[in-house]
């Protein structure tokens, strides 16, 4: 009986967790999605984490945000709505924001590493390398890797999981392979941003769901 109790107990707690779970959706700027979130709600809904041990040493952990429409939407809601620009610069923003979404898959990844000589991503011989994979086994590699200088009044633009003792660094990604196939669409079901390196591999999982008609 107390076994029943206990599995229910555990069934009950698993469906509460998944009710609560915000899914996510992969949207384009012609869908004439609102978003309801504001920007910083909207990248920790985007943002996973991920974190390599040995014994009770934390060698590296990383927190990776994907620029997904609704993160890039939730951004020119906030400027709109708190800096209240005049609408040509909105106007720009937005243009912009489809300009970099439309062409490539865009993603910032705070790093903390053990050692600060592991926590290079870029330049010379980085310490780690980057791989965007979808569900049918499609990859690519990034397009360029450049490590985020964050001005003092920029520091609202990251969440502080991914700032308080990481490095930050954005990671550009072509959008789709070289037999012309998108890594990214309103097909696919889930997509992995996989750090490799000598240490371990940090693997950062996003799970789509299709957007109701």
């Amino acid at each position: 009986m107390k076994s029943i109790c206990t599995l229910l107990t555990v069934v009950l707690a698993s469906f509460l967790l998944s009710g609560c779970a915000h899914p996510r959706y992969y949207t384009l700027p012609d869908d004439f999605e609102q978003t309801t979130r504001d920007y910083n709600s909207a990248m920790r809904h985007w943002g996973v984490q991920d974190e390599i041990h040995q014994r009770f040493i934390s060698l590296a952990d990383g927190y990776a945000v994907y620029l997904s429409w609704e993160v890039r939407q939730a951004f020119i809601n906030t400027v709109r709505n708190y800096l209240n620009p005049e609408q040509r610069y909105i106007d720009e923003l937005i243009e912009r924001n489809i300009r970099q979404f439309e062409n490539a898959n865009e993603f910032y990844l705070g790093l903390y590493c053990y050692e600060r000589e592991w926590c290079r991503l870029s330049g010379m011989n980085p310490v780690w390398n980057l791989v965007l994979r979808n569900d049918s086994g499609r990859e690519v590699r990034p397009l360029y890797v450049e490590e985020v200088d964050i001005p003092a009044d920029q520091a609202w633009l990251f969440p502080d999981e991914m700032q308080v003792g990481r490095t930050i660094f954005r990671a550009v990604f072509p959008k789709s392979d070289d037999d012309g196939y998108q890594i990214i669409d309103k097909q696919t079901r889930y997509f992995e941003l996989k750090c490799h390196s000598l240490l371990g591999t940090l693997e950062f999982r996003w799970n789509l769901n299709p957007i109701n008609n």
